[in-house]
């Protein structure tokens, strides 16, 4: 009897903590609708960005109200809800945690990675992908959730004069205020030197940065940062979002790439001289007077002989007979009938 009580408490306990968690307003748009709404937003801010003309403006405001159409969400309720996930950051962030998944999820199955990074060459082992974090981050200006770092392991499929790229593509959701993005990219040397690369990301577009290991010391660690700066000017209620999509981290064995190039352009080099003579080899040798050699049809297995010269003419190979015995001498020299 006793058990059953304490099992009947604990139930009680529980329920009472769930009853007491504080839940989303009603008029607050719920957090599984607004996923799906910020989902079709990001896509219809990409899509506006492709147009690179004076209509861009124009044509993200007209995309974003078709997605707010589409969920049946007017325009005040969705700012209201912002300026409530806005000042309840650790909410807004699980939206976006879930969302920037679902983004990645997105991108892998249109075959992101196909048509990255294409001068390396990742499937012969020139080059690898060492980049273990997530696809995707999502930033908003308030701490913590406005910075990730990283640190990638280090092993002995790194080689002296090895190089290391990072690249990845920026969305700015922004209502107002200054869009400024921080990606700091940071290799230690064996010799414990530090190479850094710092980029700013205002816009959005794909970044690359990469450092380059040319004096071959050798790779002890990679390091780097994303952060996503507060701009002081502007109010704390509007939608101000940073996403990060399809990171990758290269590492490039830079000397097997050169050698593969040299040999490449060898094969071609090769491949152009064979072209320019007859098929099966180089082309045909001229007489001194630059005049080309008439066509040799003879056997494989038949000797060459040499055929008299003929008014002043150059002497050319002749083939014997089929039955072995020299060719007629020309009419002019033949023998005097007795």
């Amino acid at each position: 009897m006793r058990q059953q009580l304490n099992s009947l408490f604990i139930l009680l306990t529980v329920a009472l903590f769930f009853a007491c968690k504080p839940s989303i307003p009603r008029h607050v748009i719920q957090p599984g609708d607004m996923e799906d709404i910020l989902f079709d937003y990001h896509v219809a801010d990409a899509m506006a960005n492709q147009i690179m003309d004076s209509t861009r403006i124009y044509n993200s405001v007209l995309y974003k109200l078709a997605v707010l159409k589409k969920h049946g969400v007017t325009e005040a309720e969705f700012d209201s809800s912002m300026v409530y996930y806005t000042r309840h950051a650790d909410k807004l962030h699980e939206i976006y945690e879930r969302l920037a998944k679902r983004m990645g999820n997105e991108a892998m199955a249109l075959g992101a990675d196909v048509g990255s990074v294409n001068r390396y060459n990742v499937e012969n082992g020139e080059a690898a992908n060492v980049w273990i974090g997530e696809r995707c981050y999502t930033f908003i200006p308030q701490a913590p959730y406005n910075k990730v770092s990283f640190e990638l392991p280090v092993d002995t499929s790194y080689h002296k004069g090895d190089r290391i790229v990072m690249d990845f593509d920026t969305q700015f959701l922004y209502q107002e205020g200054m869009r400024d993005g921080i990606a700091i990219l940071a290799v230690r040397f064996t010799n414990d030197s530090v190479a850094t690369r710092l980029m700013h990301m205002s816009s959005d577009t794909h970044y690359s940065m990469e450092i380059f290991d040319d004096k071959s010391l050798g790779i002890k660690g990679v390091r780097g940062l994303f952060y996503l700066n507060r701009d002081r000017n502007a109010t704390q209620t509007t939608l101000k979002v940073m996403v990060l999509n399809k990171i990758r981290v290269i590492r490039v064995h830079e000397a097997e790439r050169q050698k593969r190039k040299e040999l490449s352009d060898e094969e071609k080099r090769d491949s152009a001289h064979r072209e320019a003579g007859t098929p099966g080899g180089p082309p045909p040798p001229n007489d001194p007077q630059g005049r080309p050699s008439p066509p040799d049809d003879r056997g494989s297995d038949e000797p060459l002989v040499d055929r008299p010269m003929v008014n002043g003419d150059h002497p050319v190979p002749h083939p014997l007979k089929p039955h072995g015995t020299p060719p007629p001498p020309p009419p002019g020299d033949r023998p005097l009938p007795r």
